[in-house]
């Protein structure tokens, strides 16, 4: 008897123990460049017994976080969060004067980012004709699953010189059913750094050249020198910032030691290799989470198309009001924050800082 007890504790003893264990600055790093796995629980290299959990991804190491930008609960409930609902109104700039008194709108934008409705029964087959194509029975030439809309918009305040871009989120679970559906249609090249998810990259380029371009060129000449460029969105939104960044990064349109990337509920966008370029890129890259969203968590990491995250991850364990206690993970995407979770709410997707953020927007911010 006295041996099952001991034998019984002995997990959680081993437990307690890894949390007073020191972490080796930069070792997470070495054991995975030498082909090895990192156990944070005993902080050495390899498969080790009672081990729980293993790091084998350079970017969930610890010693890879961007240490020279802190997050700012504030900053981001005050000013990223209201930015974020002003994408959700047709006329964001009521919310934009409630931010900063300053503010004009320059421009908004607005596409369709799919061309058809289907029924369930065409979607059905959608999926039975990927899985033919995959072991070569027939081709598959895909096409949009239901009909949605993507909208951006461009704000400045010449006086605290800022400048501001929102994207609007999934509206109705039409939409985010099409985004689920349409995993398994590919991904597209980043140039040489990875790959982004199909859909989010076909949503960027229809709103691309349907005027935003344009837009952003305009705003951002000769605005670079003093200027800081803030980029937000939830959910959809949050994927469109997070690949517009990339291109205004890539373009040199402005330089991205000046842009604050903030999204909220943002789901997987591109692959472990854009994620790296991505943090190696912006030092000033948060994702905030909800508790339970759901979203964050889709398109999986595996399957046909292997998705990551890029960026640090803020995670609000329980709340999001004032005080409330929040996590900044040490992982990009691994197992010790969000990840950890197995039941959703997605009532957490809707509400962020206790507020309903589209009808937030919709009533100007207030």
């Amino acid at each position: 008897m006295s041996q099952k007890i001991h034998l019984s504790i002995f997990p959680l003893l081993i437990l307690c123990i890894s949390h007073v264990i020191p972490t080796t600055p930069g070792l997470c790093s070495r054991c995975i460049q030498r082909g090895e796995v990192y156990c944070p629980m005993f902080d050495r290299c390899g498969i080790l017994p009672f081990c729980i959990k293993w790091i084998n991804k350079i970017l969930n190491c610890p010693d890879t976080r961007n240490a020279s930008a802190v997050y700012d609960d504030e900053f981001t409930r005050q000013k990223m969060m209201p930015l974020s609902a002003a994408a959700y109104s047709d006329n964001p700039l009521p919310c934009l004067k409630k931010i900063f008194s300053n503010s004009k709108l320059i421009g908004t934008y607005s596409v369709e980012c799919s061309y058809s409705t289907d029924s369930i029964p065409q979607i059905i087959i959608s999926w039975i004709a990927y899985f033919l194509d995959s072991i070569r029975w027939v081709e598959y030439n895909p096409r949009p699953i239901v009909f949605s809309e993507c909208f951006a918009y461009i704000g400045v305040d010449e006086v605290e010189k800022r400048i501001f871009m929102g994207f609007r989120g999934s509206e109705g679970i039409l939409q985010l059913l099409e985004q689920m559906l349409t995993y398994h249609r590919g991904s597209r090249p980043f140039y040489n750094n990875g790959k982004i998810y199909e859909y989010f990259y076909n949503a960027f380029h229809l709103l691309w050249v349907g005027g935003l371009e344009h837009g952003i060129r305009r705003i951002l000449a000769n605005r670079t020198d003093d200027y800081e460029l803030w980029i937000t969105g939830l959910s959809l939104g949050g994927a469109l910032a997070s690949v517009t960044s990339s291109y205004i990064a890539k373009l040199n349109l402005f330089p991205p030691s000046r842009i604050k990337l903030v999204t909220f509920g943002q789901p997987r966008v591109a692959d472990y290799d854009h994620a790296a370029w991505h943090d190696a890129t912006f030092p000033y890259s948060f994702r905030v989470i909800n508790s339970r969203d759901p979203i964050p968590h889709v398109p999986p990491k595996i399957g046909p198309i292997p998705l990551f995250h890029h960026g640090t991850e803020i995670w609000y364990p329980k709340e999001m009001w004032p005080l409330s206690n929040y996590k900044v993970c040490s992982e990009a995407d691994g197992d010790y924050c969000s990840n950890q979770i197995l039941l959703y709410n997605i009532i957490d997707h809707i509400y962020y800082f206790g507020i309903d953020v589209g009808e937030f927007g919709k009533n100007e911010c207030q």
